[in-house]
């Protein structure tokens, strides 16, 4: 743990605070946790231990890895989230003046309340992973919190093509309020529907969102329909543009992504290949913080769905979840 603070410390002097210190062009309200990731020969079956071959620690939580993806990348992003009053807390909050996110409003759970942790296992064979979430502080990010960065949300609204970026991992009345500041700022807002709600999602969310981002298992889970087919996922997205989503965004894993709204023809895009797969964890994320970045660098939408691929593409390709992202010096070395 020395190590990575002390390595954090050299970034952020190599970097400065050039993002963080100018107005933002991304807000991200979400998660933040402590990755512990363990790799091992196979995913273990329900009451099996195997021995791993090796364990670090990183940091994670989406909205977190979102936000460092979209800064690596070159924009200006506000975080607003919860960190627990530990070694964690601060070693996060570290972490995002490491890579010029601005931490304005980032604040501190109670005394005696964790930071969040998300213990991770990685088949090292496939890249897959299996993960465990405890919210700690982050599962109080509160409406009150949001309120308070409303500055933030302002400033990214002047000028137009400020991003929002909202997960489902924090309470659910703090993301729909994060919603109404940011339509009210005239953010264009993305909501990724991670982790699928067991219970579906309140009517007068969906009316709040420009971009439903998800993956064909949350899709099914929100449309309550099948997505085993490209037809399948255009009529389940066709589900939740009638409940008032302008456009919905679904991931397709090594397929790439398509984009769907109800007023033009579906837009996919293929991935590229991956030659190497060796750690899916946070490749969801990579996608979205560089998605946001294009767009809100003024990309055409087809452009920056393409390169948000290619960040995921590339992140798969590499251990680890945030030190896995590209940035904007590894996209032109």
């Amino acid at each position: 743990m020395l190590r990575a603070l002390l390595s954090l410390l050299t970034l952020s002097a190599a970097t400065g605070d050039n993002c963080a210190s100018a107005s933002p062009n991304i807000v991200v309200v979400g998660w933040s946790c402590m990755d512990m990731i363990s790799y091992v020969p196979a995913l273990p079956a329900a009451g099996e231990t195997l021995a791993g071959s090796r364990f670090s620690l990183g940091y994670g939580g989406k909205g977190a890895n979102q936000a460092v993806q979209a800064a690596k990348l070159g924009s200006r992003v506000a975080m607003v989230t919860k960190v627990g009053d530990d070694l964690h807390g601060n070693s996060t909050i570290r972490n995002f003046e490491a890579h010029g996110v601005a931490i304005s409003h980032v604040s501190r759970g109670p005394p005696g309340v964790s930071h969040g942790v998300a213990p991770i296992t990685v088949d090292q064979s496939s890249g897959e992973n299996s993960i465990v979430i405890v919210l700690g502080a982050g599962g109080l990010l509160s409406p009150e919190d949001v309120r308070k960065a409303q500055p933030a949300f302002a400033e990214a609204g002047r000028p137009p093509g400020g991003v929002l970026l909202a997960q489902l991992e924090v309470p659910l009345e703090t993301t729909l309020e994060a919603l109404s500041l940011a339509r009210a700022a005239d953010l264009t807002t993305v909501l990724n529907t991670a982790p699928a709600p067991s219970q579906g999602l309140p009517d007068a969310l969906w009316p709040l969102v420009d971009i439903v981002v998800a993956n064909e298992p949350e899709l099914a889970a929100l449309a309550a329909a099948p997505t085993a087919t490209n037809a399948d996922v255009e009529a389940a997205a066709a589900v939740l543009l009638a409940r008032g989503a302008r456009s919905v965004l679904v991931t397709l894993g090594p397929r790439g992504c398509a984009l769907f709204n109800a007023s033009e023809a579906p837009v996919f895009v293929s991935a590229p290949r991956v030659v190497a797969p060796r750690d899916t964890t946070g490749a969801g994320d990579a996608f979205l913080g560089a998605f946001a970045h294009h767009l809100s660098s003024g990309a055409a939408i087809k452009t920056a769905l393409r390169r948000a691929n290619e960040c995921a593409a590339a992140s798969v390709e590499r251990e680890g979840t945030q030190s896995s992202y590209e940035s904007a010096a590894s996209l032109a070395a």
